[in-house]
């Protein structure tokens, strides 16, 4: 039947067909009815987009390690094809430890994404690509103040991707992370030991260098040449941990791990871990407070005694088999 509502169908059709022969024969038949005097809506066409237009980057960042270590991607579609990629390893607080500029596919953009998740379980989230530039430039410039030159290359290799300068960016996270009500929400704190079961967080256990101090004093209280009874040895090394708890996330100390915890919170956003990243961002609020040490905090308290049981257990162990 020739009507309107027949040309209106065909037109909503032929906006949603990508077939190209199927558009051509719709684009006939609306035509025909039109000179017929039937005639459809059409949604307006947005105007091309001028080739002076800037194309905007794209950014990806790797969750932290224990370490303070994340991978900092940027890419742009290069005119001609293909696209720049601006590939660095970022330390919070260290700065910049490695950057590469080089030219790659999708295709080979992809790959790499997938060998990264598939050979080391690390899944790179998209995020904004202002933040991903200001975390590198952050990086180069904390290295460029201690004298160092081992990425002396990160401006020119930026400079194929972005001409005007890096902007400071506070951590994006999404507009429903409201940090007034997850600070006040006392159970995310509570609850925040549930952080260790993301598989990221897991891998925040200290080195054997950050836990070789406090595995010594323990070490010394076990084997003080005073007769402590299970209890005492017990307490001792409890009094071990809470100090460690109070040094490691006191002060500027603290504040290194409250930015990674916001870090952290906007990458578990990224990978739609939403209760994941409310604790994280509460653990990260609760060491920005004035005087915070850590303390009382489930988490802060959990990464602590894990890391040093961990090493004091290894360390055992080694004394045994030599």
């Amino acid at each position: 039947v020739q009507t309107a509502e027949s040309a209106q169908f065909l037109v909503s059709w032929e906006e949603k067909i990508s077939h190209k022969r199927l558009r051509k024969e719709i684009h006939r038949a609306i035509y025909r009815l039109s000179q017929k005097g039937i005639h459809a809506d059409r949604l307006e066409k947005q105007a091309a987009r001028s080739i002076l237009t800037p194309v905007e980057p794209e950014g990806y960042i790797s969750p932290m390690d224990g370490r303070g270590d994340r991978l900092v991607w940027l890419v742009k579609s290069r005119i001609g094809g293909g696209l720049h990629f601006l590939s660095s390893l970022v330390n919070e607080p260290e700065g910049m430890r490695y950057v590469e500029g080089t030219e790659v596919t999708r295709k080979m953009l992809r790959h790499a994404r997938q060998d990264l998740s598939d050979t080391h379980q690390i899944t790179m989230a998209e995020v904004q690509w202002q933040y991903c530039d200001f975390v590198m430039h952050e990086g180069y410039e904390r290295v460029k103040a201690q004298g160092k030159k081992e990425v002396a290359s990160y401006l020119a290799a930026r400079s194929h991707l972005l001409a005007v300068p890096a902007e400071r960016q506070e951590v994006p996270l999404p507009t429903h992370m409201d940090r007034g009500a997850i600070a006040a929400d006392e159970n995310l704190l509570i609850t925040s030991l549930k952080l260790f079961e993301e598989k990221e967080l897991q891998r925040w256990l200290f080195d054997s260098e950050q836990a070789k101090p406090y595995v010594e004093k323990i070490t010394n209280a076990q084997e003080s040449p005073l007769v402590l009874n299970q209890q005492q040895q017990h307490d001792r090394v409890e009094d071990v941990i809470k100090a460690a708890v109070v040094e490691i996330f006191l002060g500027e100390k603290g504040q290194i791990y409250a930015r990674r915890l916001e870090e952290t919170a906007l990458y578990l956003c990224a990978t739609d871990r939403l209760e994941g990243a409310k604790r994280a961002l509460a653990v990260s609020l609760a060491l920005q407070k004035e005087g915070a040490n850590g303390g009382r905090i489930p988490f802060c308290e959990g990464l602590v005694q894990q890391s040093i049981n961990m090493h004091y257990a290894e360390e055992k162990q080694q004394e045994q088999e030599e």
